[in-house]
């Protein structure tokens, strides 16, 4: 049974969209994106591949601990 890790990565700069990431191709699951407006933090569960990321929210992911750490 391989161990499972995760973590929460804040996106610096407006960037691609989340499919153009390819977590998926690192063994990495994006669980949620966590999205910061003037209203607070809000969830987006399993987001969508063309959920264009922005600045300052937080992707949420699960996989190997090693993977994850990168």
């Amino acid at each position: 049974q391989q161990a499972m890790d995760s973590a929460e990565v804040v996106v610096p700069l407006d960037r691609q969209n989340v499919g153009e990431l390819g977590l998926g191709e690192h063994g990495i699951l994006l669980l949620a994106v966590k999205a910061a407006g003037p209203e607070g933090a809000r969830m987006i569960y399993n987001p969508d591949a063309d959920h264009s990321l922005v600045g300052g929210e937080t992707l949420i992911v699960l996989g190997d601990p090693i993977r994850v750490r990168e």
